[in-house]
């Protein structure tokens, strides 16, 4: 009943309560994409466009899809490991194919900024060459942004290093764009995805030539479509359920094991997700995996730092030894966040207080309104579907950057950086979540 003694329905109670949840989410999408527009712009015109980790991957990467040599032919080559990895078959300008970047960790490029000894790279003159260059460790769908920003760039006639320039401009704006539609659309957890959205690694990523910050919007949207419709407690809009299903199969072929996000997505109530329409999901799902097997098996190409075959075989022979070597460095994965180079351990205590700010918010508001209903599902399945994703991220690096024959159960992996997680940390807003209405 309202005050003039007329009954209002539940629905329009909900469809009221979205207005202005919508209203404040309007507000710190665009609080968000002011504040990221301004530190991502400052970080493309204070660190060099080819100061990045794999500078030789991700330019040429660009370049080929740029280009239009995406899908020409690969080559086999073999390693000082003995592992035999593609490389693709590019011509076309030295600048971006052979680029003399600053390879270096995030940390150490974030580091430099705002100091006079960062790197530049000069515009200088380039040359026409051919030959076999890293361009195909990712699915092309990877680095559309920033090839559509190469592209004008060389529509328009710009030098080189502002055509790098603008492929960055345009990979940021794809990010902002991204990740303020994941604010309008989330019920709870806003805030902690605009303070996740700000870090520095996060926006960094999303203003350079890597499509990390690519993946960590695309996975804050697919949480947002989950607790929007959790929190609309009616059948998903076939415009999100194609949106859903078209963000996840981007995330499956770009880096498929930062799909172990979508776990919550599949325990969502069937008045949301019907399991005719689950089982449609997994099923897309399923063909994308098989066209990425087939791209890859004709195209892919990694790089490796240990002798594949050799880890594989040892995988086979002591699986147990394996299991305890990865999980064991799951379990320490927050203090190797904490021992970041150059004193970001803060980064880490931010992380920490923002979620946990937020999962209290959530348990003390839902325990207060709707105690009968408490659950932990969603926070359970975000706990398990992270570990699991940081598993597989040592496991990866254990297979290719590791010599396993030779380790003890205790050793610490070598390759993980701290920026895998990134794609991971959306589901944080789950964790505000324990309720069955939110």
């Amino acid at each position: 009943m309202n005050q003039n003694g007329n009954h209002v329905s539940p629905t329009s109670m909900r469809g009221a309560g979205l207005w202005r949840t919508s209203k404040a989410n309007v507000v710190a999408a665009v609080v968000f994409a002011i504040i990221a527009l301004a530190e991502g712009l400052f970080m493309i015109g204070d660190i060099d466009a080819k100061s990045l980790p794999d500078p030789t991957m991700h330019i040429p990467q660009t370049y080929a899809l740029a280009t239009g040599q995406v899908f020409n032919p690969t080559e086999f080559q073999t390693d000082e490991w003995g592992n035999h990895f593609r490389r693709q078959n590019l011509k076309g300008d030295s600048y971006y194919l052979e680029p003399d970047g600053n390879n270096s960790l995030l940390m150490n490029v974030i580091s430099q900024i705002g100091k006079s000894n960062a790197y530049h790279s000069e515009d200088n003159g380039s040359q026409t060459v051919s030959g076999l260059y890293r361009s195909t460790q990712y699915f092309p769908a990877s680095y559309i942004p920033q090839a559509v920003g190469m592209k004008i760039g060389m529509m328009l006639h710009m030098s080189h290093y502002k055509t790098l320039q603008m492929a960055r401009g345009v990979n940021l704006l794809t990010f902002i764009a991204m990740v303020a539609f994941a604010i309008i659309l989330l019920p709870r957890g806003k805030l902690l995805m605009l303070a996740l959205g700000l870090l520095p690694m996060t926006v960094y990523t999303a203003s350079s030539m890597m499509p990390d910050g690519l993946y960590f919007a695309a996975s804050a949207c697919m949480v947002a479509v989950a607790m929007y419709g959790l929190r609309s407690e009616r059948r998903m809009s076939n415009g999100l359920y194609v949106f859903l299903i078209v963000i996840s199969l981007w995330i499956l072929l770009g880096k498929s094991l930062y799909l172990v996000a979508a776990l919550p997505v599949l325990l969502l109530p069937k008045v949301v997700l019907s399991w005719k329409r689950k089982l449609g999901y997994v099923g897309v799902m399923c063909i994308g995996l098989v066209l990425y097997l087939l791209w890859s098996s004709a195209y892919s190409g990694g790089f490796f730092a240990a002798n594949v075959a050799d880890n594989k075989g040892y995988i086979l022979h002591d699986p147990v030894h394996f299991v305890i070597v990865v999980l064991k460095n799951a379990l320490h994965v927050y203090s190797e966040l904490i021992i970041m180079p150059h004193g970001y351990w803060w980064v880490a205590l931010a992380i920490t207080v923002i979620t946990v700010g937020s999962a209290v918010y959530g348990f003390v508001t839902d325990w207060k309104r709707e105690r009968s209903n408490f659950t932990v599902v969603y926070v359970a399945s975000v706990v398990v579907s992270f570990f699991l994703g940081i598993c597989a991220i040592y496991a990866f690096t254990a297979l290719t950057w590791n010599d396993l024959s030779n380790m003890s159960q205790g050793i610490d992996l070598e390759g993980f950086q701290g920026r895998y997680i990134l794609p991971l940390l959306p589901s944080a807003a789950f964790l505000s979540v324990w309720g069955k209405r939110i």
